[in-house]
């Protein structure tokens, strides 16, 4: 296997694509063009997206500037469509894939943590029996 070095450097490269080579740039593009600050954005995450199977298979990246219009970029973990959007920003949010339709939503953290917790009781007992 044949190493290929680049003058772009690792944390570029990591900017750009996920661990699955998912390209996820038109958000970067955004921020650099309109120089956004942390401190001045309502709203930005990057997440792990379930599939039906409750399983870890997408992307989303959303960001909401002081005009709350949500910039979302996602890779659907049902087709792995890989789309850019933007529309009003409100909570609860969810978007739809343009190819499949599948319901994309983005849980608070909160409430993603306490339906892990109480997920996790149940399957730490069933691995005892």
């Amino acid at each position: 296997m044949k190493v290929v070095r680049s003058p772009v450097s690792w944390s570029i490269v990591k900017t750009f694509f996920s661990k699955e080579g998912i390209y996820m740039g038109k958000i970067d593009d955004y921020v650099k063009a309109n120089n956004c600050k942390p401190k001045e954005l309502v709203y930005h995450t990057w997440r792990d997206v379930k599939n039906s199977q409750k399983k870890p298979t997408g992307k989303m990246r959303v960001l909401v500037d002081k005009d709350m219009i949500a910039r979302v970029e996602y890779a659907c973990p049902e087709c792995k469509h890989q789309a850019y959007a933007e529309q009003p920003w409100k909570r609860p949010f969810s978007i739809k894939c343009a190819k499949c339709s599948f319901k994309i939503t983005v849980p608070k953290m909160k409430n993603e943590a306490k339906r892990e917790a109480k997920s996790k009781p149940a399957e730490d007992s069933s691995n005892k029996e």
